[in-house]
C-alpha cells in the first residue's frame, strides 16, 4: 500500500513538472503555437489550460504505466474492466499532480500582494 501511495506521489510531482513545462516555458512555445494553429478552440486549450494539460498528461502517464505492469486478474478479463482501471489511475495522477501544484503555488510561493 505505502509502495502505491509513493508511487503516486511521484507520478504527480512528474504529473506537475511535466504540464508546468508545457503550459508555461518558454521552451514548449513552439508547440503550443502549433497546436493552437492545427487545431481549433476548444481543443487547442489543452496547451493552454493546466487542468485540462495535466488530465491528458496524467492519461499518458497512466497508459505507459500499465502496459505491461501487472499479470492479468480475473477482473481484468471483464469488458471494460482496464478501461476503467486506466481513467482512475489517470485521474489519480492528474489529482496529485494538481494538488502539487497547489501546494508548492500556497506555501512555496505564497502569493505577493502587487502594492509589496
Amino acid at each position: 500500500m505505502t509502495h502505491r501511495l509513493v508511487e503516486l506521489a511521484v507520478a504527480g510531482l512528474v504529473n506537475d513538472q511535466a504540464t508546468t513545462v508545457l503550459v508555461e516555458s518558454d521552451i514548449a512555445a513552439p508547440v503550443r503555437d502549433l497546436v493552437e494553429r492545427v487545431l481549433p478552440a476548444p481543443y487547442s486549450d489543452v496547451v493552454k489550460c493546466r487542468l485540462c494539460a495535466g488530465m491528458w498528461i496524467g492519461i499518458g502517464q497512466a497508459v505507459v504505466g500499465m502496459v505491461g505492469r501487472h499479470p492479468p486478474t480475473p477482473s481484468s478479463a471483464l469488458p471494460g474492466a482496464r478501461l476503467v482501471a486506466l481513467i482512475i489511475r489517470a485521474l489519480a495522477i492528474a489529482a496529485a499532480g494538481r494538488l502539487a501544484h497547489n501546494l508548492t503555488r500556497d506555501y512555496l510561493h505564497p502569493y505577493q500582494p502587487d502594492d509589496q
